[in-house]
């Protein structure tokens, strides 16, 4: 007798049987938590999307957003270039954002790029708004994110930000501000606050 024709025999025995079944209804269950996770994972790949290899400035824009999105402020916008305005914009409960978003190459971004958005934060100023500056950039963007510079601000463009009254961030320091709001070791209130500091905000 083949192994074959003996699981034939035996499966109706039930103490069998009955492991059989808890077999085939642990096989479902773990195709149900395999699909959710595969599903959950694929909600979540802004996170290597923000700190990739090359990675354009429309794909930073996009899953920067996500990211904001996703940590708890739900009022961030996407602007855009064609409208010559900020990339994003996020509307907190007493502050609005104006935030630029770029790749590069090299370690340091050239000044003038760190505080473009200066300009769009002074039009809404005149307009009454309680507005800030933000300057994001995943910065040696041919680097593998851990191989990067932590922080890749010149003391220049510290100073012209503290000055100026905006932040400068770079998309690691984003990923693992997700990841202290997300298992509950930072608050979503004390994030908002953190990243309306003036100077390089870093965690």
């Amino acid at each position: 007798m083949d192994n074959s024709d003996y699981c034939k025999l035996t499966k109706d025995i039930p103490e069998i049987s009955d492991l059989l079944n808890k077999r085939n209804q642990l096989k479902t269950d773990l195709n149900k938590v395999s699909r959710k996770l595969k599903t959950i994972s694929k909600k979540y790949e802004f996170l290597k999307k923000v700190v990739e290899l090359n990675s354009n400035d429309d794909v930073l824009e996009e899953n920067v957003k996500l990211l904001f999105k996703e940590i708890g402020i739900k009022k961030t916008h996407k602007v855009g270039k064609a409208k010559r305005k900020e990339d994003l914009r996020i509307i907190l409960e007493d502050k609005i954002l104006l935030i630029e978003v770029t790749g590069t190459k090299n370690v340091n971004s050239k000044d003038d790029k760190t505080r473009q958005m200066t300009k769009h934060v002074d039009v809404e100023k005149s307009k009454g708004f309680n507005v800030q500056g933000m300057f994001i950039v995943n910065h040696e963007n041919n680097k593998y994110f851990k191989d990067k510079t932590k922080t890749p601000f010149t003391k220049d463009q510290i100073k012209y930000s503290k000055a100026g009254k905006y932040t400068l961030m770079t998309t690691q320091s984003l990923v693992n501000a997700f990841m202290l709001v997300k298992t509950d070791q930072l608050s979503l209130s004390d994030f908002e606050k953190r990243i309306c500091e003036y100077g390089v905000v870093e965690f």
